[in-house]
């Protein structure tokens, strides 16, 4: 069972990069979050089951996940507009 929602949380992450980058932030940020809810899932299935290469898989695909989503941010304002706009 554990396997099949890191694999779940997986797909989640991936559907809301895809509907991040298609500047659907609300459908992004849901997804995201049952994401993490499927990854939480798992974290209480591998300490549950004491298994140590579910517990490094999923350690593994959060870091993925935390990754994917830096990668698919859009960068903020360059810190001299900032500074330009504020004079």
């Amino acid at each position: 069972m554990t396997t099949w929602t890191l694999w779940l949380g997986a797909v989640l992450v991936v559907g809301g990069s895809v509907a991040h980058i298609k500047h659907q932030t609300v459908a992004a940020r849901v997804l995201w979050a049952l994401a993490v809810l499927a990854f939480v899932v798992t974290g209480v299935g591998a300490v549950a089951e004491m298994s140590l290469p579910l517990a490094v898989t999923l350690v593994v695909a959060i870091a993925a996940t935390v990754s994917l989503v830096v990668v698919t941010n859009k960068p903020g304002k360059p810190a001299a507009t900032v500074r330009r706009g504020a004079q």
